[in-house]
């Protein structure tokens, strides 16, 4: 006798492949059961860790901007028009440098660590430490990216350090440096330094003409007035 044709129709195709596919994944579960729940609490593990790391770098960014705000209070000017009865102390330079330091120890990895180095750099000069200063602005020129703004703010440091220091070349090429930089930024500030150092050389024409595209260029620099006097000196 012959057997009879059977027929599945689409539908019982898909159930079956299912059922099939389902009890297959179960067998291969139950079989890796152990390098499955491994790879499960493993990435649990870094979720949490991922979270958790997260919200202690924004705790500690955080604190390091509050104690960054109450160091500089230490030295902010008291009134807005600025007079030598609001100019911080010694004292107080020294007592905001203090906290700077620590802030830098404590956080030196984040970008208030970072502005901090640059603080105690700028108060050892005003306390005339000129050493220090140039050891602490060289290091955060190490730290950031050469066309940070920050970055062209040490140089500008750097070059007030050497013209302090009677090292007028060094003064020179610092200047140098920001003059070459695509950003106008404090390149009035590098123009006038230059032309200063030149002086100091005996170089009036190179200093010259520092002044002369200073005061063409940056018609709106704090520092016009001065160096048109300056160059009617020469």
């Amino acid at each position: 006798m012959a057997k009879d044709d059977i027929k599945f129709t689409r539908k019982e195709l898909k159930e079956d492949e299912l059922v099939t596919f389902s009890a297959k994944a179960l067998k291969w579960l139950e079989e890796n059961r152990k390098p499955v729940l491994t790879g499960i609490i493993s990435l649990i593990v870094i979720i949490i860790l991922y979270y958790s790391v997260t919200g202690f770098v924004r705790y500690r960014a955080e604190k390091a901007s509050n104690e960054y705000m109450e160091a500089s209070e230490l030295i902010a000017p008291k009134s807005r028009g600025m007079t030598e009865a609001d100019t911080p102390s010694k004292e107080d330079i020294k007592s905001a440098l203090s906290k700077f330091e620590a802030i830098y120890n404590k956080y030196g990895f984040t970008g208030v660590g970072k502005i901090s180095l640059l603080r105690i750099a700028q108060l050892n000069y005003d306390l005339k430490e000129y050493d220090q200063t140039s050891k602490s602005i060289r290091e955060f020129l190490s730290k950031m990216d050469s066309n940070d703004p920050l970055y062209i703010s040490g140089l500008l440091l750097l070059a007030n350090i050497s013209y302090a220091k009677g090292d007028f070349p060094e003064a020179v090429n610092s200047c140098e440096k920001i003059l070459k930089g695509s950003s106008d930024f404090l390149k009035d500030e590098a123009l006038f330094i230059s032309a200063k150092a030149f002086i100091k050389q005996d170089k009036k024409e190179d200093a010259r003409n520092r002044l002369k595209e200073l005061t063409e260029k940056y018609q709106s620099s704090h520092l016009k007035n001065e160096a048109t006097a300056l160059m009617k000196s020469l």
